[in-house]
């Protein structure tokens, strides 16, 4: 297919050997196509054809066994197209270029990553035009986040080497003995012959998508933000975007003058600041349980009743604090008085066997909950406690 044979080709004129029509849509198979169908987290490329003077929005490419289709709006033809019919396509050249190289940039940092460290392995990956995502995952243990710096300061000196990104189509019985080391998952693949990217000896890779010729066309490569979902590292990248890091750069610098300390000693302080914080916190709550808390009670049949009062607090200290008595298996209310409102909002934790929302439809109050957490507003702490013991009363 053209779209290998030169990833840089963006205009061609091709015959329409197919075409279906699907409810508004008309999809068109060609005899050779510079449009790739998407695949492997690459999505597929868009852009216009030509045909008689008009030209039409390519909305989607895909694959139908090994058919590629280009699909079109039917109600946005002007001229009939017919088996033989010469089209002239357009591809969209922005997107066309950021997928080849954001999908190129992410082989290149997972062959440095495996590199460092040999139980790392892709989950999945989303090539996007401004950004994509490698889904990460470790075959035991966590992955040192260090181990992500190393690699993308790697990654960025192949770059500037100018490496060759090669490809080369193989025997699927032969692919693991002609490229040792290759990251496939042979399972999933139910052609007879694989695609395999190669830049040099840094990431050889089964791979069906469209990539850059060298590595140099990547500019540059930086990690954007680092989170985890279960057990998944999702690296967010981005490539080609030097005003970023320069930013990026300009705000650490901004952020350690501030803090009166080097570049390198940034991430010491920002921890010890953070040391700092989480002492002061826990500090504050234990005074104010101590001193501002203060609770009366009262026993209704088996189970005790506490409750405070206090004014314009925040709620999520108030939440902190009756969350603490969670497993005490008694109430703990809450009363938060506002000068803005006339109605009093309260929160409450109650015990695991007190039914919330029997709760709630039985004492007719303004709130909402789940399991042991009950928060509302209620005209008076009177009327809230006095539900509350004919409620534990029943």
């Amino acid at each position: 297919m053209k779209y290998y044979n030169d990833p840089y080709l963006f205009e061609s004129k091709q015959k329409v050997i197919d075409l279906i029509i699907e409810d508004d849509n008309v999809l068109l198979k060609f005899d050779d196509t510079i449009f790739y169908p998407g695949g492997g987290g690459q999505p597929c490329d868009l852009g216009i054809m030509q045909f008689k003077g008009n030209k039409f929005d390519v909305i989607s490419v895909s694959k139908r066994e090994l058919d590629i289709y280009h699909t079109i709006k039917k109600s946005s033809l002007t001229s009939t197209f017919s088996i033989g019919s010469e089209v002239t396509m357009f591809l969209d050249i922005h997107r066309r270029t950021r997928h080849m190289k954001m999908h190129s940039g992410e082989h290149l940092f997972m062959g440095v990553l495996e590199s460092l460290d040999k139980d790392v392995r892709v989950h999945k990956i989303d090539i996007g035009v401004s950004q994509s995502d490698i889904y990460i995952f470790k075959e035991s243990g966590d992955i040192d986040l260090e181990l992500f710096s190393k690699a993308e300061i790697i990654t960025n000196n192949l770059i500037e080497t100018d490496l060759e990104i090669a490809s080369d189509v193989v025997g699927k019985e032969i692919v693991e003995e002609k490229y040792p080391g290759l990251r496939i998952k042979l399972d999933r693949i139910k052609s007879d012959s694989i695609r395999v990217i190669n830049i040099k000896t840094h990431d050889i890779s089964a791979c069906a998508g469209v990539h850059a010729t060298r590595t140099s066309e990547l500019k540059n490569f930086h990690i954007k933000k680092i989170s985890k979902i279960k057990d998944k590292y999702v690296v967010t990248f981005e490539i080609d975007n030097l005003s970023e890091i320069i930013s990026n750069s300009i705000l650490v610098r901004d952020v350690a003058s501030s803090l009166k300390c080097n570049k390198n000693e940034l991430l010491d302080e920002i921890n010890k600041l953070k040391s700092d914080n989480d002492y002061y916190v826990k500090s504050l709550r234990k005074f104010m349980s101590d001193y501002v808390y203060k609770y009366e009670s009262e026993k209704i049949r088996n189970v005790k009743l506490n409750y405070s009062n206090v004014d314009n607090f925040d709620k999520k200290l108030i939440v902190d604090e009756v969350n603490k008595y969670i497993e005490t298996n008694e109430i703990y209310c809450i009363f938060n008085h506002s000068n803005k409102m006339d109605l009093i909002p309260f929160t409450m934790v109650v015990p695991l066997n007190f039914d919330v929302k029997k709760f709630i439809s039985f004492s007719s109050i303004r709130g909402g909950g789940s399991k042991q957490l009950l928060t509302g507003v209620v005209d008076s702490k009177e009327v809230l406690l006095s539900k509350i013991k004919a409620y534990l009363s029943q």
